[in-house]
């Protein structure tokens, strides 16, 4: 499965193959459903107090393999957060940045 999670952002057209959801339920929901993970492109502030750190922690937690993770927050202290859970805990997980 491809995840794109946002609350605020446009979908975009390009990514007319990834699932998308702007909540942290939407995404839970999701990779409880596909328990596979080929990409997740997150954003940190999901507008609610679960955020794209909280949904890693889940991944992390429930054992899901993910192959890619990107983050395109422009939290840049969220997105610091994000950094150091994934280099910790995410070490053979292909990671990009993009924020936009």
């Amino acid at each position: 499965m491809k995840l794109f999670v946002d609350d605020l952002r446009d979908f975009p057209e390009s990514f007319s193959l990834y699932n998308c959801t702007r909540t942290y339920k939407g995404a839970i929901q999701l990779l409880d459903f596909f328990k596979e993970v080929e990409i997740i492109n997150l954003d940190y502030d999901l507008g609610t107090k679960e955020t794209g750190l909280d949904i890693l922690k889940y991944i992390y937690e429930n054992k899901i393999p993910v192959k890619h993770i990107i983050i395109h927050s422009t939290d840049f202290q969220g997105v610091s957060l994000m950094e150091k859970y994934i280099k910790e805990h995410f070490k053979d997980v292909l990671y990009t940045y993009s924020g936009h």
